[in-house]
């Protein structure tokens, strides 16, 4: 794929926009007339291919917090035993309350699998819930540093107790609300919007476009 960052492209409108919407200016002699525009653009295909050459490493894409399809993804071991799906979703509930935008993989996958996965799109930040973890903890893996923290889901920023110390955790995660029924690789992004959205398996197509991305050089 051609990941050349060109110069930004420039079109010249006239008064085509300027005259219908009564934009004006004074000429050199102080009389009124229509202003002539121009816009200029590098595309935003362009950019996020910029983005994904910048930030990866050699497992995949690793996306700055704000820049990627959600802020935390969730993954799911086990997810077919009744007790998983009902913390699952309480941990969901819980992050949404705060305008967190979940990537949540409840899949029937094998680990591996989903962690492989997770390496490839790049989301900064992901939680592993599974049915080891008894006391209330989940593990948090940072993305960019491959660290693995077990951590109380209240010190997850954005849970309704107080902000962890800052050396629990790098950096805070920029909650914003995003439009439901986003979706990539068919795993539904929650929001809290869309609550129940069902695991669908990645589609080969999405799956494929984040390797590309990988790979470009």
């Amino acid at each position: 794929m051609d990941c050349e960052f060109r110069r930004p492209r420039g079109f010249e409108l006239g008064t085509q926009y300027s005259a219908p919407m009564g934009l004006t200016v004074a000429d050199a002699q102080g009389a009124s007339a229509p202003a002539h525009m121009a816009c200029s653009g590098i595309g935003i295909t362009r950019c996020l291919q910029t983005l994904a050459e910048l930030h990866r490493d050699h497992h995949g894409l690793c996306w700055k917090p704000g820049c990627g399809p959600a802020d935390l993804h969730l993954i799911v071991l086990r997810a077919d035993l009744p007790e998983m799906r009902e913390r699952t979703e309480q941990i969901v509930r819980q992050l949404q309350q705060h305008g967190a935008r979940l990537l949540v993989d409840d899949g029937p996958e094998a680990a591996g699998e989903k962690f492989a996965y997770a390496r490839l799109v790049g989301v900064p930040h992901v939680l592993v819930i599974s049915p080891q973890q008894t006391d209330g903890t989940v593990e948090f893996i940072d993305r960019w540093t491959s660290r693995h923290q077990e951590v109380p889901l209240s010190h997850i920023p954005g849970t309704p107790s107080l902000q962890p110390p800052a050396d629990k955790l790098r950096g805070q995660i920029d909650f914003r609300v995003m439009p439901p029924d986003r979706v990539l690789g068919g795993i539904k992004i929650r929001t809290p919007e869309n609550n129940s959205a069902p695991h669908q398996k990645p589609t080969e197509e999405v799956t494929e476009i984040c390797r590309q991305l990988h790979a470009l050089h």
